[in-house]
């Protein structure tokens, strides 16, 4: 695209003058020049043409050169550099001194050379050049400076939200705990159940969603903590054969608080599931806390296995009492021969290790039954039962095997 010619604009109150100056310019290449005699129309022709460029005689009648100045560069924006080049007969210091204090970027004596007036206004034209492109650039500058605080501001207004989201909860609004029923795949009974949180208070998250939000504001301890305080709360009405299992991070594992939570409830019924899905950074620390946790008769159950490489990680560093396969394992595990062999050297493994296997997220009885050839001791799922209210879980045989398989 071919840029515009610049604008210029002549004050001078010799007519011989400004048709002199048009001529030296036009043989430049410089088409858009715009001029007059009178002084006191200089300041409409400048707001009207907007130029780039503004050539000044400086002694006119009725207006001076300096009055005209002192008008253009009050219609100027702060920012915006006009170059202004002085014309004169007046060759005196004091005129020129004056003049550039004024507000004048150059001086020239008439009568003028023609080569050196091109000079001149090529070498204006260009640093105005130089400063519009500054100008924009600073504005584009600003624009994302303005932008990313925006952008800033709203991370910080989202994290409060979450932050009084989880506040929220933690004053005792928006959490329940339910409960899945853990079977025993080989007497169809009732083995143990995994405490699951729900939450209620909008907006509409899914658990993991929650308690990654509130890991992110710094309160991820301090909500997984009231989930455990809240399904030990369960533990008393459970059958007194079951155990219950519950979800905790390396951080809450090592807590504290978790090991005095502990102290008001049959440790020896309680598995506390390690998730395949956060890393541990210090396993020294983990195994020492696993060994208090063991002494007092809590197991260890590794979650998600088979969903990852940290679950595999955790298994041989952490001897886990407990091996959770992941429902990626179960799904179509009877029509699918590697998930079978996977499953079958994951049992041995436990084996090895002195662990029991659980069989996560069992759907079809075709899955059940392949389990059962494997000789997974426990599953659970939606087949055997669903996540429910305690009070709303029967207690009849509904999520044993007989009843999944229909018999």
């Amino acid at each position: 695209m071919a840029q515009s010619s610049p604008k210029i604009l002549i004050a001078d109150d010799a007519q011989a003058n400004v048709r002199l100056l048009e001529t030296i310019l036009g043989r430049s290449g410089y088409t858009e020049v715009v001029s007059t005699t009178k002084p006191k129309e200089v300041l409409t022709l400048f707001r009207s043409t907007q130029p780039d460029l503004v050539i000044l005689d400086l002694h006119m009648p009725q207006l001076d050169g300096f009055e005209v100045m002192a008008q253009v560069r009050a219609a100027v924006p702060p920012m915006e550099f006009l170059p202004i080049l002085i014309m004169t007969a007046d060759t005196t210091s004091p005129a020129r001194d004056r003049a550039l204090k004024a507000g004048a970027n150059d001086f020239l004596a008439k009568p003028v050379d023609g080569t050196e007036v091109v000079l001149r206004v090529g070498n204006l034209l260009h640093t105005r050049a130089l400063n519009r492109q500054l100008l924009k650039h600073t504005v584009d500058l600003q624009r994302e400076v303005d932008r990313e605080r925006a952008q800033r501001q709203r991370l910080e207004d989202e994290r409060e939200a979450i932050r009084a989201r989880i506040l929220t909860v933690l004053d005792g609004a928006g959490l329940e705990m339910h409960v899945q029923p853990i079977v025993d795949l080989r007497s169809g009974s009732l083995a143990g159940m995994e405490a699951l949180a729900r939450f209620g208070a909008p907006p509409v998250r899914s658990p993991d969603q929650w308690f990654a939000e509130a890991a992110a504001v710094g309160l991820g301890l301090e909500l997984e903590l009231e989930a455990v305080r809240q399904a030990f709360e369960k533990l008393p009405r459970l059958p007194a054969e079951a155990f219950l299992t519950v979800n905790v991070s390396p951080q809450t594992l090592c807590s504290p608080v978790l090991q005095r939570a502990l102290d008001d409830v049959a440790a020896e019924r309680v598995v506390l599931e390690l998730t395949e899905h956060v890393s541990v950074e210090d396993y020294g620390e983990l195994e020492q806390v696993r060994g208090t946790l063991r002494g007092r008769g809590v197991r260890i159950a590794i979650d998600d296995t088979g969903a990852g490489i940290s679950s595999l990680q955790h298994v041989i560093r952490l001897h886990p009492d407990v091996i959770k396969l992941d429902r990626s394992m179960i799904a179509n595990l009877d029509s699918d021969p590697v998930r079978r062999a996977l499953a079958r050297a994951l049992v041995e493994l436990s084996a090895g290790l002195g662990a029991v296997i659980v069989a996560e997220g069992v759907e079809t009885t075709a899955e059940l039954a392949a389990l059962r050839a494997l000789d997974v001791p426990y599953g659970q799922g939606y087949l055997l039962g669903r996540p429910a209210a305690l009070p709303d879980l029967k207690r009849e045989r509904s999520w044993t095997v007989e009843s999944a398989l229909g018999a």
